[in-house]
């Protein structure tokens, strides 16, 4: 059930386990840092301790996932989450692979610890001073345009007349071959 539960919270950045909480994809967006390096985004995975709501929508995934109908996944989820319950109350807290360590607090509620392995973890990218400066360009000063004059361009009436030669009838002849491999094929 594991699987299945983190296929579906990083489908729909959301899962809900009852009695347990909500998991939600949280992502930060890509920004410029000082030293103009871009900053890749970042997912991270949340954990509220709320009242889960019945999701009909995760329930017919988990039955078209399961091959089974919508009532035999209710019931198999629900009984996953009672035991998901009782397993977080242990000491070393329960390992929801892909995902985080749930740990049952003594007052009740539940910590929740990431992945390290889910946040994504891309190198910055240095940015050259010209792409910075249309960045940060404002909507009164005109944005650096690229400069594109150091490319040759060939018009089309010197390229060679070889080249551009039409070949459609090595496609033809390919064509009637494999027809008559398969009449060959089905009469023999």
């Amino acid at each position: 059930m594991y699987p299945l539960v983190y296929k579906y919270l990083v489908i729909n950045k959301k899962v809900s386990v009852p009695g347990i909480g909500n998991f939600l994809i949280d992502t930060a967006p890509a920004f410029i840092e000082q030293g103009n390096q871009l900053q890749p985004p970042v997912s991270h995975i949340l954990f509220k301790p709320e009242t889960a709501l019945a999701d009909k929508k995760f329930y017919e995934f988990l039955a078209a996932e399961m091959h089974i109908d919508d009532i035999d996944a209710i019931k198999r989820f629900h009984e996953f989450a009672y035991e998901l319950k009782g397993n977080a109350s242990f000491a070393e807290g329960l390992q929801f692979p892909g995902i985080g360590t749930l740990k049952k607090q003594p007052n009740g509620s539940f910590a929740f610890q990431e992945e390290k392995s889910f946040v994504q973890s891309y190198k910055p990218i240095q940015l050259s001073q010209a792409i910075v400066a249309e960045k940060r360009s404002t909507k009164e000063t005109p944005a650096i345009a690229p400069d594109y004059s150091d490319i040759e361009l060939t018009p089309v009436a010197q390229l060679d007349d070889e080249a551009i030669r039409d070949f459609w009838w090595v496609y033809a002849i390919i064509l009637a071959l494999i027809g008559i491999g398969a009449i060959v094929y089905y009469y023999l």
